[in-house]
């Protein structure tokens, strides 16, 4: 997951419900407020209610890895025809040094990027949650 307290891309958390005595229901959600999720919790008749933050917001910076791309463009390469197949390369190498400032830009420009166009890209499971706590029995 993206670095929670600098990534305005991460401010996608909303709250969530369920109920802890039965492990097939699935989380109830969203709502913007953990009280509105402890609310809407009474009406479920959950017998061990619970709330969680969750987000399910995809951010394409996490999901770039400078090593790889690089590998990728080089096979690419080799595979458009572009380059002999006796030569051997590698084209691009680089430190690691190198490549950690090449994933960091790569990851800032993406950020950047996904604010502009208010891309918001969605995954049908949690990416990542937290501050998860029992509701207390006088709330339920």
């Amino acid at each position: 997951m993206a670095d929670q307290q600098t990534n305005p891309l991460d401010l996608k958390w909303k709250w969530w419900h369920g109920d802890r005595s039965n492990e097939e229901a699935s989380a109830i959600g969203p709502y913007s407020t953990r009280e509105s999720a402890i609310a809407n919790a009474k009406g479920y008749g959950h017998q061990k209610p619970y709330v969680f933050e969750a987000t399910t917001t995809l951010i394409l910076s996490d999901f770039i890895d400078a090593e790889t791309l690089l590998n990728d463009i080089e096979e690419r390469r080799l595979n458009d025809g572009e380059l002999a197949e006796d030569d051997d390369g590698p084209w691009f190498e680089a430190t690691k040094e190198q490549a950690e400032d090449l994933k960091k830009r790569l990851k800032a420009a993406a950020d950047e990027w996904q604010l502009a166009h208010d891309l918001h890209f969605r995954g049908y499971t949690f990416i990542d949650y937290r501050n998860e706590s029992d509701v207390p029995a006088d709330d339920a």
